[in-house]
This record gives structure tokens, sequence and C-alpha cells, in this order.
């Protein structure tokens, strides 16, 4: 269990360190700077441990993104769940590969309410391709559920305003690794988070009854869920 969440920790932490040069056109190689091309602080290296060390802050002062202490955590509670529920060490794979994904989604849906497609559309492939591996479930079974979760978040994308289109390709990602006979109940999960969120938020006053919310980051919640429920 304990190698388990170091291993959720560092995963966290590195994904909150790259992502920007995963779809934002930064440069690949070249020190790490992700404030206004400010060097990053001493600890930048160990996740939310050193963002709470540098408190949130780079050498010159400017905020650091937040991501740099919720996704280590985030992977932490992650690999905790695999430990625990996966059946199987092929199972554990699937969705500890998957699970890296979500977190990625997370923070550039967070971030940018964005889910870009240089990351979507090879983890949608992926999924197609592995639609066989997954424990107790046929490729079809896979298959036919991401033709669901793409279904049905395209029709709520056209009746219901605010809604993008990448959370259309991120729900159809969904029921492809939930499978067909999860894909409502991790639908439900990301529905029933996203509102809890919003009512803490409301509460908190920190978003109005007009703000925008990222709805990909609870969409990745339901389905880190389906695919741990076999």
């Amino acid at each position: 269990m304990l190698a388990a969440a170091v291993a959720g920790y560092i995963a966290g932490t590195v994904i909150s360190l790259l992502l920007d040069r995963m779809y934002t056109g930064a440069p690949v190689r070249g020190p790490l700077s992700l404030c206004a091309g400010h060097p990053l602080p001493r600890f930048w290296w160990s996740g939310a441990i050193g963002f709470v060390a540098a408190r949130g802050r780079c050498a010159a002062g400017c905020r650091l993104p937040a991501r740099l202490w919720y996704l280590p955590l985030l992977g932490v509670a992650a690999a905790v769940l695999i430990a625990v529920r996966a059946v199987d060490p092929r199972h554990a794979a699937l969705v500890a590969v998957f699970g890296t994904v979500l977190l990625a989604f997370i923070g550039t849906d967070l971030d940018r309410h964005l889910l870009p497609n240089r990351m979507m559309y090879p983890a949608v492939t992926l999924a197609v391709v592995l639609s066989w591996a997954w424990p107790d479930r046929t490729a079809l079974g896979s298959l036919t559920g991401g033709l669901l979760g793409l279904g049905l978040m395209f029709a709520i994308f056209m009746v219901v305003p605010g809604f993008g289109f990448g959370d259309v390709k991120l729900a159809a990602l969904l029921g492809l690794v939930a499978g067909v006979s999860n894909t409502l109940s991790a639908l439900m999960i990301g529905a029933v988070a996203a509102g809890l969120a919003v009512l803490v938020m409301l509460a908190t006053r920190r978003a109005g009854m007009r703000t925008a919310i990222a709805y990909g980051p609870y969409l990745a919640i339901g389905a880190f869920a389906g695919m741990l429920t076999l």
C-alpha cells in the first residue's frame, strides 16, 4: 500500500511539472519554468510538499499553478484505490495507465478549461486498441460503452449550454474504459461530483450562478470509478 501511494505521488508530481509541455507548445527540452519564465523554487520536484514549502510562489513571487499540489495528492488517492480494488495485475496496470491520462485531463481542464485533442485522440485510440484486455468484459462491451458515453454526452451537449465538445470526447473515453455495464453509473458519479463541487463553490462564494465550471474533472472521476467496478 505504501509503495502504491509513493508511486501515485511521483506520477502526480511528474504530470504536474510536465503538463504544459504535453499540449501547449512549450519547449520539450530545457529547464522547467511554470511561472512566466521565472525559475522554479527550491523543492519544486517534491510536488505538494515543495508547493507548501515555497508557499505557492516562485522565486520572483508570482503564484505557481495549483496543480503542483493537488495532482500529487490525487495520484496518491488513485494509486491506493487501485491497490485495494484491482482484481489482478492486468486490471491494475490498465487502470494505472488510463488513471494517469485522467489525472492529466483533470489538470488541463482545471487550469485552462481545455481537454486537448493531442492528448484525447491518443487516449481514445489506446482505449479502443485495449478494449479486449479488461477482465470480465469483451471488446464489444468496451466499444459499446464508448458509443453509449459518446451518444449520451453529445445529446447533453446539444441541449444544455455550458458543455464543450471536449466533454463529449471524454465521455466516449469514459465508456470505453468503464464498459457498457458501468457507463451510466460512471456518468452519474461524474454528475453528482460536479453538483457537489458547484454547491461548495456557491457556498464559499468562489463561483456564481453564471460562472462556467470545468466538467472534465468530474467525468474523469466517474471514469476512474467505472474502471474499478467489475
